[in-house]
Order: structure tokens, then C-alpha cells, then sequence
């Protein structure tokens, strides 16, 4: 049993190093929500439809540009890995997650850029509860989807990441209702600080897993 124990104790780690520990993913959750911080500034500037279509079009080229340093830099310091099917089950779920935070974050933006969000009226409670009720359910998911993360793949810094999204992105609604700010800077710092931390991560995993000399000659 302990063995059984050790070996899915190790399966877990190198399931954790091969998905992200190299702050590959991270560094492109942080593009994306800066990216969404001028959403409504850059509708203003193309429209609604084009908008939308220029955004979805980067974030796909985006994951492309994750394959491809996932390729050619972190798979030849890691190895080719083949996991048992409760870390495939593990990987599926994170990239589940990824999307599904993706689609929310985009969805949300392109219904509230259209108004599209109707709000019930909460009686004897302060007008800030009806303005930002749908903001604040959102703003608890984000946090809820970075710490289950945080605690599946035991990631502490997780859980600031969805600290960091939630707030962010609940203080940019708050600054676009109350003060007309079409630029969400909250959001943009939240991203910035992920890229930051993301950049950090991989050039510590890189110095750590440097390329075989055999990979680099062949």
C-alpha cells in the first residue's frame, strides 16, 4: 500500500512539473485578462462583432503559442511522460477549467458590453447589492475555480491568482458603472502581476531543467 502510495505520490509531482510549474499557462492567463482589460475600450474602437472576433482570434493564437513553447522548450527538458489514467483525468480537468474560466471571462464582457444582464431587484437591501450582485457571484466563482486548482494540484499561489482576478475584475465594473472608466486597470495590474509571477516561474524552471546536452547536439 505504501508503495502503491509513494509512486502516485510521484506521478502527482511530475504531473504537476510537466503541466505548471514551468508558468507557461500562467503567463498566458495573465495576457488574457489584460487583454479583456481593454475590451470595452477597444469596442468602442471596432464594434461589437469585430470586437469580439479579434479577441476569440487571439486567444486562440494564444494557445498556439502555449503548444509551441510547451514543444520546443519545456517538453525537451521534461521528457515525454505517459501518466496513468487518474492524472489524464487530473490534466482534463485543468484544461476544462482553463476553457470554461476563458469562455466565462469573454461571455460576461460581451453580454455586459451589450447590456444584456438583467439584474433582479433585491428589496430592503442597499442599491450597490442590485448593481453589482451578478459581479460579486462571478467575482466568488473566479476565486472558487483558482482555489480548487490551488488545492487539486497543490499550487498556493492559486489561490492569489484568483484573489487577484476576483478583485480586479469586480473593481473595474465598479469603476465603469460608478465612473464611466471604459480601461479596467484593476484587471490589467491582475494580469500583470500573473505575467510577472508566470515569467518568474519559468525562468526558475528553466535554470532548474536545462535541455540534455544530447537534445541540443542532436
Amino acid at each position: 500500500m505504501s508503495q502503491t502510495k509513494s509512486i502516485s505520490n510521484i506521478e502527482n509531482k511530475v504531473f504537476r512539473v510537466a503541466t505548471f510549474e514551468d508558468g507557461i499557462w500562467e503567463i498566458y492567463l495573465g495576457l488574457f485578462f489584460a487583454m479583456m482589460s481593454v475590451f470595452s475600450v477597444t469596442r468602442n474602437l471596432l464594434g461589437p462583432a469585430v470586437n469580439a472576433l479579434v479577441v476569440i482570434s487571439i486567444s486562440i493564437a494564444l494557445v498556439g503559442v502555449v503548444w509551441l513553447i510547451k514543444k520546443n522548450q519545456i517538453l525537451p527538458r521534461t521528457g515525454s511522460v505517459k501518466f496513468g489514467a487518474g492524472i489524464k483525468k487530473k490534466l482534463k480537468i485543468a484544461h476544462i477549467i482553463t476553457w470554461l474560466l476563458v469562455i466565462l471571462t469573454l461571455t460576461l464582457a460581451i453580454l455586459a458590453s451589450k447590456n444584456l444582464l438583467n439584474e433582479p431587484t433585491w428589496n430592503k437591501l442597499p442599491q450597490w447589492v442590485t448593481d453589482f450582485d451578478i459581479d460579486l457571484v462571478f467575482a466568488l466563482i473566479f476565486f472558487a475555480i483558482f482555489s480548487i486548482v490551488a488545492y487539486q494540484m497543490e499550487l498556493p499561489r492559486f489561490y492569489l491568482y484568483g484573489f487577484l482576478i476576483a478583485v480586479g475584475n469586480f473593481s473595474s465594473t465598479v469603476m465603469l458603472v460608478y465612473g464611466g472608466k471604459l480601461f479596467q486597470w484593476p484587471l490589467a495590474v491582475a494580469g500583470g502581476i500573473i505575467i510577472v509571477i508566470g515569467i518568474v516561474v519559468l525562468i526558475r524552471f528553466m535554470k532548474k531543467h536545462p535541455i540534455p546536452e544530447e537534445e541540443i547536439n542532436g
